[in-house]
């Protein structure tokens, strides 16, 4: 029993309209389930590059390390926070 006959009407013009479209693709799995296992289509992907093992510094050659702190605060910001 449908649930309702539109429902029912529908899902069998759905079917009647697939039904040379899924003739044929059960026909396609037939044969390659006959025929066996096969490779597929071979894909070489690019080998992933080499990291850069460097820093760009923008101002200028790199700092000893005791060198290297943040930079100054705004100078209208800087008498409030002393």
């Amino acid at each position: 029993m449908p649930l309702n006959d539109t429902v029912a009407k529908v899902t069998a013009r759905i079917e009647a309209r697939s039904e040379e479209a899924r003739g044929t693709y059960l026909d396609r799995m037939r044969r390659a389930a006959e025929d066996g296992p096969r490779r597929g289509v071979l894909v070489r992907e690019r080998p992933p590059r080499v990291p850069v093992r460097r820093v760009v510094l923008a101002d200028g050659p790199p700092l000893a390390l005791g060198e290297v702190r943040p930079p100054p605060l705004p100078v209208a910001l800087a008498s409030s926070v002393l």
